[in-house]
């Protein structure tokens, strides 16, 4: 967990001064879709996805993803980081948007403790990615 704690402070304290000097975007990510690897599967591939949108606000320090609980900093043009760390989860979600192709990619780590360990796991995903209106 320390090392978690340290990546995010990285990229918190790194992106600070680097996104600040992009314009502000904002993305409508859908069709999330990827593998998984689960403990609770015993870290098999499992086809996986996400069907909910996304909306990705790149603004620096004040970015969103609309994911209560979620910090979320801009490290650079298309790219952001959320973090949140609980009493028994630790997630950590990486954003990135290719504005030319339409595409986003979404890659999420989670840690967790207590009953329900069978969560901890990573998943990578692609989708699509237009501007919000």
């Amino acid at each position: 967990m320390k090392a978690i704690a340290a990546v995010v402070a990285f990229f918190c304290l790194a992106g600070q001064a680097y996104a600040q000097g992009y314009p502000a975007s904002c993305w409508v990510i859908t069709d999330l879709r990827g593998v998984s690897f689960h403990q609770g599967d015993a870290y098999a591939p499992a086809e996986d996805g996400i069907s909910t949108p996304i909306t990705l606000r790149l603004d620096g320090d004040n970015s969103t993803t609309g994911v209560p609980g979620m910090v979320t900093r801009q490290v650079d043009q298309f790219m952001a980081l959320s973090f949140s760390k609980g009493d028994a989860i630790t997630t950590m979600e990486v954003y990135q948007v290719d504005p030319s192709a339409g595409i986003a990619t979404y890659t999420k780590s989670m840690a967790v403790n207590g009953l329900m360990s069978n969560a901890s796991g990573v998943m990578a995903f692609v989708g699509k990615a237009i501007r919000c209106r």
